[in-house]
């Protein structure tokens, strides 16, 4: 019962997370390949890649080769360099897209990711159904199919994004705290109502912990302190809100923020910019 009452707080717990990050994919290749397929790294996407059929060799930017042997689902949560190798006299056969995680490419989502996941097929549940459904809009001749293509490949993202949050890749970030119950209380909480005035002592309280302890795991577990996650993910609404019109004084008390020119100062502290200039950067860069 209570290993079932774990997995559903995960649950909820992945999906407001996952809500709040903006999943974009675009299908550009399903078929077959053969011989050696570059992707230079472009800092506006990133790359998924399903290996339906067929020997492949993935090469990161450093020349490593990983050899995939059974249908496998290629992940590059960031933008990266990386080479697609068929093997000699064989074809593969593949689904190809760019993909945008977020906004403005980093996020906890991301950070919390190596540059390369291969998950093999038989590991995300269900999905075949949506791998075939891909295959099938591409050789349909009807209005919307690309949309639909579209949609289909960022439901791959979703499952295995899923996959990651329960099986951790990396040893710190946002997935390994969803796992860790006590850390995941205070990141919900955060998610949740990132306008409440959160302190340490509060976000500690949340986690039944400490101060000290609450800290010392957080860091330890997620990278950050908690009141630089806080942050992060503050700012971070700010821009998801700031893309969809909203002034800067509404953003400013749904972010908790005390007024505009206080969510511009942190704004510009901790990324450089003024939201103002932010928003025409991402606007000339989604051309």
């Amino acid at each position: 019962m209570y290993k079932h009452q774990t997995s559903e707080i995960h649950k909820h717990y992945f999906d407001n997370l996952v809500s709040n990050i903006k999943v974009q994919a675009s299908v550009y290749f399903t078929g077959d390949i053969c011989g050696t397929h570059d992707f230079e790294q472009d800092d506006r996407e990133s790359h998924i890649h399903i290996i339906k059929d067929g020997n492949v060799r993935v090469t990161n930017n450093l020349g490593k080769e990983i050899p995939i042997e059974e249908p496998s689902l290629v992940f590059l949560p960031r933008p990266f360099a990386h080479q697609l190798i068929v093997n000699d006299h064989s074809n593969a056969t593949v689904i190809c897209g760019t993909i945008k995680l977020g906004i403005g490419g980093k996020n906890p989502i991301t950070t919390s990711l190596p540059d390369l996941i291969i998950v093999k097929l038989t590991e995300l549940n269900g999905i075949e159904k949506y791998i075939d459904l891909i295959f099938l809009e591409s050789i349909l001749n009807k209005n919307g199919n690309q949309a639909v293509q579209n949609r289909l490949c960022e439901i791959l993202i979703i499952k295995v994004l899923s996959y990651c949050s329960q099986y951790p890749l990396t040893s710190k970030g946002v997935f390994s705290g969803l796992n860790e119950p006590r850390i995941a209380k205070a990141l919900h909480a955060i998610h949740s109502d990132p306008a409440e005035p959160w302190t340490v002592e509060r976000l500690a309280y949340e986690s039944n912990l400490s101060r000290a302890h609450f800290s010392n795991l957080f860091h330890q577990i997620v990278g950050n302190t908690p009141l630089e996650y806080l942050t992060i993910w503050r700012l971070l609404m700010a821009q998801k809100f700031l893309c969809q019109g909203v002034t800067l004084e509404r953003i400013a008390s749904e972010v908790g923020y005390s007024s505009a020119s206080a969510l511009t100062r942190a704004f510009s502290k901790h990324l450089g910019i003024s939201p103002t200039q932010w928003l025409k950067l991402t606007a000339e860069n989604s051309l």
